[in-house]
């Protein structure tokens, strides 16, 4: 039987560990950046509306890479999930 205490200390163990795992999820630092307005007061200047990669993302060499990655990534999970598929 367990004791009033220790389903103190899982509770509190529960909360540290959402605590710990909610930053290093990159869809929070995403929600962040989402909400948090552009230019508000004390924040860099990087961090406005013309932050970000600018032109050279846009050109046709880097769009080539990364419609290449992409479609890398995405052919290997279908392949993986085709093997599981086939396996099961």
């Amino acid at each position: 039987m367990r004791s009033k205490s220790d389903e103190i200390n899982d509770a509190q163990a529960q909360k540290f560990a959402g605590l710990l795992s909610d930053p290093l999820n990159p869809k929070i630092g995403l929600l962040f950046l989402a909400i948090v307005p552009p230019r508000s007061a004390g924040l860099p200047s990087w961090f406005g509306p013309r932050a970000g990669p600018g032109r050279w993302i846009r050109g046709p060499r880097v769009r080539r890479v990364i419609d290449r990655l992409v479609g890398a990534v995405l052919i290997g999970l279908g392949s993986e999930v085709t093997a599981e598929t086939l396996s099961a």
